[in-house]
């Protein structure tokens, strides 16, 4: 699986990352997108400074939470089959991204994931709630 992510700058975004990553290194590949030197857990990571290079190849995949405030997720995760090979992006810890963020990039889908309203959803959950989904898809 390839994510991308902002560069993360609060400590609770580092903290929570470290958590998570460790249990699936070797199924990951992590691009960082923006200025600065990654920071543990994110050491191994590629860095870019736009996310139209990282993997320009691939399709674009825009995770966003239920109500979504600058993007609007169209999809929701429970009726969402995900291509073969992709780029996930999940945003800011709260995965609340502007258009802007994604340059010239035009996205798949925006899926997004049922919350309760005003609920954040960060973007360390958001990749476990993806990771489910994907594995109860595969049998």
């Amino acid at each position: 699986m390839k994510i991308a992510l902002p560069m993360p700058t609060s400590q609770r975004s580092l903290d929570e990352w470290g958590y998570t990553l460790p249990a699936c290194l070797g199924n990951v590949e992590i691009c960082l997108v923006g200025a600065g030197s990654p920071a543990k857990p994110f050491s191994g990571a590629t860095v870019v400074s736009s996310l139209d290079e990282a993997w320009p190849e691939l399709p674009l995949v825009v995770i966003q939470p239920q109500d979504g405030v600058f993007v609007q997720g169209v999809t929701s995760l429970r009726d969402f089959i995900p291509p073969m090979n992709a780029v996930y992006y999940f945003g800011h810890d709260d995965t609340h991204m502007t258009l802007q963020e994604l340059g010239g990039r035009t996205p798949l889908d925006v899926v997004y994931i049922p919350t309760s309203p005003g609920t954040p959803l960060y973007a360390g959950v958001a990749f476990w709630t993806v990771c489910y989904h994907m594995d109860g898809l595969s049998g």
